[in-house]
């Protein structure tokens, strides 16, 4: 009896695998049958995409300004190496404060250059207040000159996004018609070899009725006009008023997409536009080989990378068939980017360089990265321009406002302080002048 319990078992098991198996192969074959119809394959690619977009926008809207505190910065540096000889020199810092639910947003530009540059312009609710000592010795409120539309910034929010940004996408889909694809077998350049393909190929010949069937749609879609009302600070009526009478104006010539799979699984390998003699097209072969190309009647611009024994990146940039950068991509990734690179001046020149950026800090409440740009000017690549950058965005539970602590109301000073403030400003303006010119000559 344990003898067949245990065959009865066994036999069980194999009948399991062998049903999971089939039903694997039913599941994929299906799933192929989808894909080769082409109007299947472009809603996927696109859903694919726009899924592609979301994971980058989520990103983005975690330092939400709308629905958080923030401070920003930008630093450059410029170090010169010239005939051993080695100069830094501090170009900028600038400064970016928000906190729109307050109605208050800044900024500070702080150059080295000249000591008397660094200038704060802050609008807080309805007032402008400028803050430079080559103009005033106290901030100067200037609360006459605009009115500052907080609403707009306050509304923006992830969830009302997504509503409009996935309406117009399926909005696209839902105007592809069966009729007006094609498809053929062909073969793709990559990297100096031909590989067979399929090509998929849509074709709108009324480009002008489909983007106002689109528009219309749109404005009959209470749930898009209700995200794009609450996005814009905007009436619904209004919105829907402005779709409904949007008319494009010049007539579109025939739209055509190329698709280029490969692949027992039809992986899509290319993606190509055409319109009124102009071709974008952008590859990507395995992760292994990518172009970008831009060509219409009378130029051409291409980039190329290919994966090289070292698992980098071998690049290039031409211009009409002229090679102009070529380089080496070392690293590509979210936590650092590293390009040696080669730009060819002219026949007679070239100069090298490189690239290097990397993430110092990534999570919920900042980012932080550094990085610098270094152009050689010999062969041994003793002498040499860096150009170095540090970018920060954080949330914070308070905005500095010192900033603009004590602003004097510029509508109250007297004629005579009025005065003083234009010509300090028309005598800074033109120290700044002589100042630049001097930095400029001397650095030639």
């Amino acid at each position: 009896m344990e003898e067949k319990k245990e065959k009865s078992n066994i036999l069980f098991l194999l009948f399991a695998i062998m049903f999971i198996i089939v039903t694997l192969v039913v599941l994929v074959g299906a799933y192929g049958v989808y894909l080769n119809r082409p109007k299947n394959f472009f809603k996927t690619t696109i859903n694919n995409k726009y899924l592609k977009f979301n994971e980058h926008k989520s990103k983005v809207f975690n330092f939400n300004p709308a629905e958080n505190k923030l401070e920003s910065s930008l630093k450059l540096d410029l170090e010169v190496n010239q005939d051993g000889t080695k100069t830094t020199q501090e170009l900028v810092n600038i400064d970016f404060n928000s906190d729109f639910k307050n109605e208050y947003l800044s900024t500070t530009i702080n150059s080295k250059l000249y000591d008397q540059i660094k200038t704060d312009i802050a609008f807080d609710n309805d007032d402008l207040i400028i803050n430079n000592k080559m103009i005033y010795e106290k901030p100067l409120l200037l609360n006459d000159v605009l009115e500052f539309n907080w609403d707009y910034f306050q509304n923006i929010n992830e969830e009302d996004f997504d509503i409009v940004t996935s309406t117009i996408k399926n909005e696209v889909i839902k105007s592809l018609k069966d009729k007006d694809f094609k498809t053929k077998s062909t073969t793709i350049a990559i990297d100096g070899n031909d590989v067979r393909a399929k090509k998929i190929t849509y074709v709108d010949k009324n480009a002008n009725k489909t983007i106002e069937k689109i528009i219309n749609n749109l404005a009959n879609d209470d749930k898009f006009v209700k995200a794009l009302a609450n996005l814009t600070d905007t009436d619904k009526k209004d919105i829907v008023k402005e779709l409904k009478d949007a008319k494009v104006e010049k007539d579109l010539k025939p739209i055509t997409i190329n698709l280029y799979t490969t692949g027992v699984f039809s992986k899509l390998a290319k993606t190509e536009i055409e319109y009124d003699g102009i071709t974008v097209s952008y590859l990507n072969y395995k992760d292994e080989n990518y172009e970008f190309k831009f060509e219409s009647d009378d130029y051409e611009f291409v980039y190329s990378a290919n994966i090289n024994d070292d698992k980098e990146y071998d690049f290039i940039v031409k211009i009409n068939k002229e090679t102009k950068v070529k380089g080496v991509i070392k690293e590509n990734s979210d936590e650092a980017l590293k390009v040696n690179f080669e730009i060819n001046v002219n026949k007679d020149t070239k100069v090298n360089g490189k690239v290097d950026i990397k993430t110092v800090k990534d999570n919920n409440s900042e980012l932080t990265k550094k990085g610098s740009i270094i152009i050689y000017t010999n062969d041994k690549k003793e002498d040499y321009y860096k150009l170095s950058f540090e970018s920060t965005i954080k949330k914070v539970k308070k905005v500095n406002k010192d900033n603009i602590k004590g602003a004097v109301n510029y509508n109250k000073l007297s004629k005579k302080e009025k005065a003083k403030i234009e010509s300090q400003l028309e005598d800074n303006i033109e120290s700044l002048k002589e100042l630049l010119n001097f930095k400029l000559e001397n650095q030639d």
